[in-house]
């Protein structure tokens, strides 16, 4: 029998713990629980009523309620995947709980994840979790694809799955423990909504096209911003402004499918939605003046593209395909319409000398120096590379 679920999105090195620093410190402990997680919390819901989600960004996990659960769920990604496997351990130890591991790491590296847990999950969830849980629920074998377990020394590993065309789902942020409480207290805490999953190009270094494949799947604009109206009344803080008014589409690349896009913004700007929004975008979205013009419009202050390198040589080692000077330009007349760009970059590609940093400071990115002073400091420890 089936009756108790529990999801844990795992903290990294800097788990939920009240400290006073959490009042002015931005992230110190709190941050965004993770939206995928929060869906399929919401998906299971509906089938065992006796459901809900820790997230140790936001609060401490109450272990004596999830040793009595019959089925943990436990979602990892690389930064978090040592905490989620220490929980495993934790759980299985004090509970006869099913511990299962889901998650972009989990499903990239079941060989490794399987040693933790009962059962991994690969892929995406919305329907692979029903078909466990039910599976679970009625004690039978399973029979469908997706799932790596262990009989003994024997792996099981019952084969790729199709990813989900539905996903459609809105999530109920109120699934999530301690999140109501802490969304309207914390200006590091912000609305989130997704809008697609999948990307057709072939850079080498991103997990998206591995995780969650090359087709592009949408959400109806309807439910988008059906979505984002209950986000951001989640996170509304009743008696004072919010410090922080920004809805992030959490999508790796909003304007891929360009005809969707344009959907999505028309259906925000009637909407009546008065709000800013950021994005994640390739550098093509600034040659495209239609769309840069609903984007702002439609309230988006901020474009994050994926600019990764600062040479040619660096493209072409990745398969990524741009180049320099074309996302300067791009940068330049996304500015000229007055929405801001927030540069994601990788250091550490072979092509890479001392002095890589310098550049940054110079032509097109000087509007960037405070994002590159910080990541800066973020990388400083990495041995291999001079800064």
């Amino acid at each position: 029998m089936i009756n108790k679920i529990r999801f844990i999105e795992p903290g990294n090195f800097s788990r939920y713990k009240k400290s006073f620093k959490n009042i002015y410190t931005y992230n110190k402990y709190i941050k965004n629980p993770s939206t995928g997680l929060i869906i399929l919390t919401t998906i299971a819901k509906k089938i065992i009523d006796d459901t809900l989600m820790y997230s140790e960004s936001i609060s401490k996990v109450d272990f004596k309620d999830v040793y009595s659960s019959d089925i943990v769920f436990i979602s990892i990604n690389t930064y978090n995947a040592k905490r989620g496997y220490d929980l495993c351990s934790n759980i299985r130890n004090h509970s006869k709980a099913i511990v299962v591991l889901g998650g972009m790491h989990a499903s990239l590296n079941y060989l490794e994840a399987v040693e933790y847990a009962d059962y991994v999950l690969m892929g995406d969830g919305d329907e692979l979790i029903v078909d466990f849980i039910n599976c679970m629920k009625e004690d039978k074998k399973i029979d469908f694809k997706g799932v790596v377990y262990k009989r003994g020394d024997i792996l099981i590993n019952t084969g790729k799955r199709e990813q989900p065309l539905d996903i459609d789902m809105i999530p109920d942020r109120n699934l999530v423990y301690n999140y109501s409480k802490l969304a309207k207290r914390y200006n590091t805490l912000w609305p989130q909504v997704h809008g697609l999953r999948g990307c057709p190009h072939n850079c080498d270094y991103c997990a998206v096209i591995q995780h969650f494949g090359r087709k592009i799947r949408h959400r109806t604009p309807q439910s988008i911003v059906q979505d984002i109206k209950e986000a951001i009344e989640f996170h509304r803080i009743k008696f004072m402004p919010r410090l922080s008014n920004c809805v992030w589409i959490t999508d790796d690349n909003f304007a891929e499918d360009r005809d969707w896009a344009v959907s999505v913004l028309n259906e925000i700007i009637n909407s009546g939605i008065k709000y800013n929004f950021s994005v994640q975008a390739r550098f093509e979205v600034g040659f495209d003046n239609e769309l840069l013009e609903l984007m702002k419009r439609a309230g988006f202050v901020e474009l994050a593209l994926g600019i990764e390198f600062l040479n040619d040589d660096s493209f072409k080692e990745f398969h990524k395909k741009s180049n320099y000077n074309d996302i300067k330009k791009s940068i330049k007349n996304i500015k000229k319409h007055g929405i801001g760009v927030r540069g994601l970059f990788i250091v550490g590609a072979p092509t890479d000398t001392k002095g890589i940093f310098k550049i940054l400071f110079i032509g097109e990115f000087f509007w960037q120096r405070e994002v590159i002073r910080n990541y800066k400091k973020e990388v400083k420890s990495l041995k291999n590379i001079e800064i």
